[in-house]
């Protein structure tokens, strides 16, 4: 559990953890990024009640949240992880033995996930279903390279990566999607059809927060980074991936007025997948042709995309 300015949520979420009814022994590890509101004593409140379940990792300074989950992760000594950062919470008292039992009865898999509840923290929207698997139980590599399928707050991971991370993982924004594709090189993603957690969306929410334009940033050094990391059987489909995100990188730097950046990932776009069924080459043609001749004036405008609501999220 990684946790950061969630002073009205951080309980909640613990008491998913400390609910859970198992056969095993489990240990909630706590990465608190040294809050500026009252996270932390929350946390010091309850590693004093539970010494025996909450281990908590007390940064004395903020280190960002991709350290802080690595530094967390590192602290597991489980055979299995499940991850529920500060502001999403377990539902299901039964949630870890199922999971558990889950990737004991299939070795093939790496990891499990299940559906959960998203809500708007503000109420103004109603609760619905995210993670909901359509077709199948079991997905592979070429699933996850392609989609965020998983919701964080539902996985489960048997835990591979005790000593090191690549490189690359130390440098990305957010770590939930690369996490699932790491895990995927060992084995499927498992899939429980039984609702067992909540996923809160609320105005001081990480990913909803940033720009359209930085999280299809991320997007494309993902693609870029997992190009020269995953085998080259991988690489056709990393590359209409790669092309795609900077294909919708390009038009919102363009809508932005950020007409040299839309420029090069236009470029990009038509060069890494030239041939990509997902996004024709006449609509990368028209887009690099408007960066190169951008409109002015009242045109702008009507480029320009609707500013996101503040307590919306985006979708990968």
């Amino acid at each position: 559990m990684i946790t950061y300015n969630h002073e009205k949520f951080i309980a909640q979420a613990i008491e998913g953890v400390l609910m859970q009814q198992t056969d095993f022994s489990i240990e909630l590890v706590i990465g608190e990024d040294c809050s500026t509101d009252g996270t932390r004593r929350i946390v010091e409140h309850y590693s004093h009640l539970r010494p025996d379940l909450v281990r908590p990792i007390l940064h004395p300074r903020n280190v960002g949240i991709q350290k802080n989950g690595i530094a967390t992760m590192k602290a597991c000594r489980g055979n299995y992880i499940a991850l529920c950062e500060g502001d999403d919470y377990w539902t299901a008292p039964g949630k870890l033995a199922k999971q558990a039992a889950f990737l004991e009865g299939h070795p093939e898999c790496s990891s499990c996930f299940h559906p959960v509840t998203q809500f708007y923290d503000n109420g103004h929207n109603a609760p619905t279903i995210v993670g909901r698997a359509s077709d199948k139980q079991f997905y592979s590599l070429e699933d996850i390279i392609y989609n965020n399928m998983a919701p964080t707050c539902s996985l489960v991971y048997r835990n591979y990566f005790k000593g090191s991370f690549p490189e690359w993982y130390h440098k990305i924004g957010f770590g939930d999607w690369a996490l699932q594709i790491l895990h995927a090189e060992r084995g499927l993603l498992g899939y429980i059809d039984e609702v067992m957690a909540s996923y809160r969306i609320h105005a001081g929410g990480v990913w909803s927060t940033t720009s359209r334009i930085w999280q299809l940033e991320q997007l494309v050094f993902l693609y870029k980074s997992l190009e020269h990391y995953l085998p080259a059987k991988y690489r056709p489909q990393i590359r209409q991936c790669h092309s795609r995100r900077a294909y919708q990188l390009s038009v919102q730097c363009l809508a932005a007025r950020r007409v040299a950046d839309a420029r090069r990932y236009a470029w990009q776009s038509i060069f890494t997948s030239p041939f990509n069924p997902s996004v024709s080459l006449i609509k990368r043609s028209k887009q690099l042709l408007l960066s190169l001749a951008p409109p002015t004036g009242s045109v702008w405008a009507a480029l320009r995309p609707p500013k996101p609501p503040t307590s919306g999220v985006q979708r990968l």
